[in-house]
């Protein structure tokens, strides 16, 4: 696991895994594993240390441009 989200980001990019249809289970670290069986990718986790796994790396990518296009 790399890359850091960043912090002001957390509740939101989890909150818009939960919209996008990821069911969520919260981590004793503070951190979320998020599974989806019909999408791309189907495991997202996001530790306590808010480091992204890889398929958490590719939705933050996109979390951050849906941001970028409500400006």
């Amino acid at each position: 696991m790399s890359k850091v989200i960043a912090p002001e980001h957390v509740a939101g990019f989890k909150l818009w895994l939960d919209k996008i249809g990821y069911y969520r289970k919260d981590l004793p670290d503070g951190g979320s594993s998020f599974k989806n069986n019909r999408a791309q990718p189907r495991y997202v986790l996001v530790s306590g240390e808010l480091s992204l796994s890889r398929g958490g790396k590719q939705l933050y990518k996109e979390y951050k441009q849906h941001l970028a296009a409500e400006d």
